[in-house]
């Protein structure tokens, strides 16, 4: 087969797709990890509000790379960025586990959100260039497959590493896991070009205002529900612990619901916006997020607590698909990965404080009520944009002819 034969092949496409989704599920374990390290904490003696600074750091600088990112995307091409973004991931996640300090953990943090930051723009850019536009909901929702498994993997067999060989193991073996995707990545996407069956065709542009108006809009959506799914997923192990007395392996089990539910409404948000429109998809994306939290912390039932754990996992990501997508509807495909390095770290960058804001009021109430209050109070801003998007018809595209 000839170069020109594989670039215009599907299952290169796939390829690339499973490699950008492998960098997403080790970026999702390395955000995620501290979460379950009671150990950690109690080793180091933290307070709630510096563990929830150790959480929110690697957020903003996740955040500071992705205007670069999307920068050298669009120069460079998102392959080598990928692939850069993770190595050197991997790379801190290795050394996290021999901290011998609070200050030292919070140094690698810091490099592992920087380099983890490098990953999402450049591969929405690499997808934008592989899939054309009415593909890409779904591509978007398969490759937002990662968050998932990578949560369902961090709090299960991550917290039973945990559990039984403590925390600096735990760290070791998301750190190992991100290796052998930096692997994967340079393996696979070495020769990914630009596909030529793609190449000169028409950019598709929404016909919505511009991305002064839909962008911003767009970047509220995902700060919402990124607030949502980082403070409950940040907090709620010790919650179970707290209220229900669980187990490091018993809280992270029920954690990892999380994680199977955004991957059922990751592929379920891309799928069903072609069908019902991806501006209803996200303004119910946005309901759920407002109503479940306030209901998580006022719940004293196990069974409830199940069910609204998994609840909130679906309605963390079921916007991802349409949402994502969006950005390089929104500004041009020759931007897409610029200009989702603005989406994202606006978003992102403000989401980083949920866990610190969260931690902050859990220390100044000691109630969980209040502390998942909160979360629902900033997801209302989410529903108010989801709203606005739904009367400019920006997903009206998604619908069927």
């Amino acid at each position: 087969m000839t170069s020109k034969e594989r670039i215009g092949d599907s299952s290169y496409r796939r390829v690339i797709l499973l490699s950008l989704t492998a960098s997403f599920i080790s970026l999702m374990m390395i955000f995620s990890f501290t979460s379950i390290l009671g150990g950690l904490k109690a080793e180091l003696a933290l307070s709630n509000t510096q563990f929830g600074l150790l959480l929110s750091l690697f957020s903003i600088m996740y955040a500071l790379a992705q205007i670069p990112a999307g920068i050298l995307s669009d120069k460079y091409g998102g392959k080598k960025v990928a692939s850069v973004g993770v190595s050197i991931m991997a790379i801190s996640a290795l050394l996290l586990s021999f901290s011998p300090t609070f200050q030292v953990a919070l140094l690698l943090r810091c490099l592992g959100g920087f380099t983890g930051g490098l990953i999402l723009p450049s591969a929405v850019r690499l997808l934008s260039d592989w899939y054309p536009p009415k593909e890409r909901n779904m591509a978007m929702g398969i490759f937002g497959l990662g968050q998932g498994l990578g949560f369902v993997v961090t709090y299960t067999i991550g917290s039973i590493v945990v559990e039984y060989f403590g925390w600096r193991m735990g760290s070791l073996f998301s750190g190992i896991f991100a290796s052998l995707t930096a692997l994967l990545a340079w393996i696979f996407l070495k020769n990914a070009a630009r596909p030529v069956h793609l190449e000169g065709r028409a950019v598709e542009v929404s016909a919505a205002k511009g991305f002064t108006q839909a962008l911003p809009l767009l970047a509220i959506v995902n700060f919402s529900g990124l607030s949502v799914a980082s403070g409950v997923l940040q907090f709620t192990p010790q919650f179970l612990l707290s209220r229900f007395d669980f187990s490091t392996i018993a809280g992270g089990l029920v954690t990892s619901l999380v994680g199977i539910m955004t991957m059922l409404a990751s592929y379920s948000g891309g799928l069903s916006s072609r069908m019902i429109g991806g501006d209803n998809i996200v303004l119910v994306s946005m309901l759920m997020c407002a109503l479940f939290p306030v209901w998580l912390g006022y719940s004293y039932s196990i069974i409830s607590v199940l069910v609204l754990v998994a609840l909130i996992g679906f309605a963390t990501m079921l916007y991802f698909g349409p949402t994502f997508a969006g950005v390089p509807r929104a500004v041009g495909d020759k931007r897409a990965g610029s200009m989702f390095g603005v989406f994202n770290a606006t978003s992102f960058g403000a989401s980083a404080f949920s866990p610190l804001i969260l931690g902050y009021v859990l220390d100044s109430t000691h109630a969980y009520e209040a502390a998942f209050t909160s979360l629902s109070i900033i997801a209302v801003i989410g529903v108010v944009a989801a709203i606005a998007l739904k009367r400019m018809h920006f997903f009206a595209r998604d619908r069927p002819s």
